[in-house]
Formats: structure tokens, sequence, C-alpha cells
């Protein structure tokens, strides 16, 4: 449930900027996915790759805020639905019509809140009733890493999607009582330099200095890597 209100609130953010469009310059180029226009002059490049249903030079938003929510809500049509009337309406104008934006992604941050007040409705209820008896922590960990490696291999090629599922991963693995495994640990501290996931505390690195490190990640990521440190941690835990 989390995945489902953290891409609502990336949404409500986008709506509230674009309502003081008269403020600010339209389009907030923060917003959309960088890699509509920008991306290596080689082939293959995971960067230049078109994604199902996108009209080459039309940016889209930013597509990590989805990743995790087909651990959610693979299966619910009107999220779907929605999501595809929101892709075909940026598909017409680049970056989108700026006066029918927040109209455009409405019908989402409604299906996306149906979607998290049902959850939670069934939750309490289970609660309520003690209808579902609770999992040992071990096993809910071994799971929720277990769908996560599977999640992996159907997300796009892309350096953010790749970061939130190893960051996904490394929380739920750091926080577990599953017992030490070094198969496990070697690939998330891989994961952890390929991908930059441990940020430097405090005013400890230059803003510059982390940013150029960034790029460097960025344009050096090769997702097939990270798709064999997620293979090694499934089979570690799957053997």
């Amino acid at each position: 449930m989390n995945a489902l209100v953290a891409y609502r609130t990336s949404l409500q953010l986008i709506v509230s900027i674009n309502a003081k469009s008269d403020e600010y310059a339209w389009p907030e180029l923060g917003v959309y996915d960088c890699y509509g226009c920008h991306h290596e002059l080689k082939n293959p490049s995971w960067r230049g790759q078109t994604l199902p249903g996108v009209v080459p030079g039309r940016p889209q938003f930013h597509l990590w805020p989805t990743t995790l929510i087909a651990l959610d809500d693979a299966s619910n049509e009107s999220l779907q639905t929605a999501g595809s009337q929101l892709r075909d309406n940026l598909n017409k104008h680049p970056f989108g019509n700026a006066k029918s934006i927040s109209d455009d992604i409405g019908p989402l941050i409604a299906a996306l809140t149906a979607s998290i007040d049902k959850k939670l409705a069934t939750r309490a209820m289970a609660l309520a009733n003690m209808i579902d008896p609770l999992p040992s922590a071990k096993t809910d960990a071994k799971q929720a890493i277990t769908a996560l490696c599977k999640l992996a291999a159907k997300q796009p090629d892309s350096f953010e999607s790749a970061r939130q599922i190893a960051w996904a991963i490394q929380s739920v693995y750091r926080d577990s009582q599953l017992p030490e495994n070094i198969a496990v640990t070697s690939a998330l501290e891989q994961l952890s330099k390929q991908l930059m996931l441990e940020f430097p505390a405090g005013p400890s690195l230059p803003t510059s200095t982390n940013q150029q490190s960034s790029q460097i990640a960025v344009s050096q990521y090769e997702p097939s890597e990270f798709q064999k440190f997620i293979a090694d941690i499934d089979a570690a835990l799957n053997p």
C-alpha cells in the first residue's frame, strides 16, 4: 500500500505545481522522465528504449514512483485504465496540455485513492477479527524479497526503477530476522555500488560532487548486471 500512497503523492505534487502555472513557467521539467529526451548516442542503450505505448519525443512523468505498485495492485483495472489515459494524453502534445494536465491526472488519483481506501478497510477488518494469522518475520521477509526479485525481471531497464527495487530489498533484509547470508550480503553490496544506495550523511559531501557521482552511476548502469545481482539474491534465498 505504501507504493500506492507514494505514487498518488507524486501525482498530487504535479497537480499542485500545475495549479500555479500562472506563477511558474510550465512545463516543470523536474517532474518528467529525463530519458524521454536524453540518452547516450549509442545503440543499444537502456536510456534510448521507448516504452510500450509511449510516443518518441513525448516525455511521460517519472516512472519510478510506479515501480513497486505491481506488488500492491497489479491487476487493478481502474488503475490500468486511468494510467493508460494519462499516458495517451501526454502522447498528444510534448509535455501534455498545460491547461488540462490536472484534469488528465485526476482519474488516476481517484483510482489510487479508491485502491488505498479498499486496502485500508480490508486490513482494518482483518486486524479487528484476527482473520489472517500473522506469518513469522522470517517467512514474511523471505516472501517479500522473493516477490521483489520476481518484480525486477518485469520492470523497464531503468536506473531509478532498479534503485527502488534494490532499496526495498535492502530495507527488508536489514530489518528481517533472516540468518546472515553471505551471498545476499555480497549482492546487496554490489547493488549499493552500482546504484548508489547509500547517501552521504549531512553536509559531508558537496551537492555538486554527489550530483556528478550520480550522473556517472546512471551513465555506467548496466541492466544485465542488476539482473545478475538480483538473481544471485533470489537463488541464495531459494536454493
